[in-house]
């Protein structure tokens, strides 16, 4: 059974080790950089959210001063050598998209800081489409790449397997970070929820559709992950025709052409680095 049939079949499925504790540490240390030099990207990277607690953002770690670096892994030549379209990610991105693929949304680095990363509430992440009956939802690549340890108390993904199957459902906006689902209201209990926890360099790939959430960090240690949709060229007028402007990456630079992972061409980087 291919991924593509695991991911549709069950909804999500884990990767351990696609990043090596290597690429782990070069990734750490670029996002470090990039942080110590944020006023830099601020009119470059259209998301950049500071750290919840106000002690945190003066932290003389700078990966401790942010909740959300957005599109950096997309805008940096070592991020996404290491991260985005590292050949591991990419091999396996290909076995659920095929040859040609490009990234749907911004994506980025959520850091989720010590004793004050926030909650993500339960959600789907097919806010980009208009739900439209007549176009068919085409599979996305929708991940997580962990550079830290999760568990229960810094964050660990929960989700709910075969919550997919109930297609785009109503969101409502309850004072959260974005608007979120009830899961338990569609006929789901706390016992089908699966607390997905993951070494540095695991990948988490949901379905779209899948409920899932983020618990905030109570413990004193980091979580950083990356998280982003990617999308087959060949979907890229279904996409056209379903994603609202809300989300989508603009530029959407290739990972992979003909299964050949890309170069980044069109990259920023803060003088010095």
């Amino acid at each position: 059974m291919s991924m593509r049939d695991v991911l549709l079949e069950d909804g999500y499925f884990v990767q351990r080790g696609v990043l090596s504790a290597l690429d782990i540490g070069i990734c750490k240390t670029r996002l470090r950089e990039i942080a110590g030099h944020i006023d830099y990207y601020r009119d470059k990277i259209p998301i950049i959210k500071e750290a919840q607690d106000e002690a945190s953002r003066e932290h003389a770690d700078p990966l401790y001063r942010f909740d959300w670096i957005n599109e950096i892994s997309f805008r940096d030549r070592v991020l996404w050598k290491h991260a985005a379209a590292h050949p591991r990610l990419v091999e396996l991105a290909m076995d659920v998209l095929g040859p040609n693929i490009y990234p749907l949304n911004g994506g980025g680095f959520f850091m989720k800081p010590p004793r004050c990363g926030v909650e993500v509430p339960w959600h789907q992440d097919a806010s980009p489409f208009d739900g439209s009956d007549d176009i068919p939802v085409p599979a996305l690549f929708d991940f997580w790449l962990g550079l830290d340890a999760a568990r229960e108390d810094n964050g660990a993904m929960e989700l709910i397997p075969g919550s997919h199957r109930l297609g785009r459902v109503e969101h409502h906006f309850k004072g959260g970070i974005h608007t979120e689902v009830d899961p338990f209201g569609h006929g789901f209990t706390p016992d089908d929820v699966v607390r997905v926890e993951t070494e540095p360099g695991d990948v988490i790939v949901w379905h779209q559709d899948v409920i899932h959430r983020s618990p905030p960090n109570v413990s004193n240690r980091q979580r950083i992950g990356k998280a982003s949709i990617y999308m087959s060229g060949d979907d890229e007028a279904t996409i056209k025709r379903m994603a609202s402007p809300v989300g989508v990456n603009p530029v959407r630079p290739p990972l992979c052409l003909d299964g050949v992972v890309c170069e980044l061409t069109d990259y920023v980087e803060a003088p010095g680095l």
